[in-house]
């Protein structure tokens, strides 16, 4: 193969990924849409929570808590959805979900520290919210930036629009416990 013809390719394969990422970006069924929001509201609420983990109040419970449902109703459907569906391909994406159902169990017993944690001048809480915040932010480059460019290059457009529901699907039948009333942090119910 030629020069010019490496460069036919390469410019196919460029058109075909920014084809490709128009169409994830306009249907927000995606199932990468679908991650990217759910990450964005879990940032919104950890920012909401440094902000005020200096401050002793009952809100910060609240939140801490609402925090945590968020993020096992995505960690668990994500697992389901995505994470089972990759370990059916080959090794670079395999791989990926393996370490992603890792980094999702060390989030959720973070998440748990957190809520053991009481707000105010100690900065017991802080630190906790700092090291969640730091795991999610990795965990959250990898897969917006790796994930993403596997998923598309794994599964079609209709495959990802399908995820992207089913994903939605479950986090609605998903039932999480209080932490409070939970024994652990796997404990679920659905309904």
């Amino acid at each position: 193969m030629g020069l010019t013809e490496n460069v036919r390719d390469l410019a196919k394969q460029a058109k075909e990924t920014v084809v490709s990422a128009l169409q994830y970006a306009a249907d927000k069924r995606d199932i990468r849409n679908v991650l990217k929001r759910d990450h964005m509201l879990v940032a919104g609420m950890l920012e909401a929570l440094l902000e005020k983990a200096d401050e002793p109040g009952e809100s910060l419970n609240e939140l801490s808590e609402s925090l945590r449902s968020e993020l096992l109703l995505h960690s668990k459907a994500e697992e389901e959805v995505v994470y089972e569906a990759c370990l059916k391909h080959q090794k670079d994406i395999k791989s990926f979900a393996l370490e992603g159902f890792i980094e999702h169990s060390i989030a959720e017993d973070l998440v748990d520290r957190v809520l053991a944690c009481r707000p105010g001048r100690d900065g017991k809480m802080r630190a906790a919210l700092t090291v969640l915040k730091e795991t999610l932010d990795h965990h959250v480059r990898d897969e917006e930036g790796d994930l993403f460019l596997k998923l598309q290059k794994h599964f079609s457009p209709e495959q990802l629009i399908q995820m992207g529901e089913k994903m939605e699907a479950i986090k609605s039948n998903i039932r999480i416990p209080s932490a409070r009333k939970a024994k652990t942090s796997d404990e679920m119910v659905r309904h």
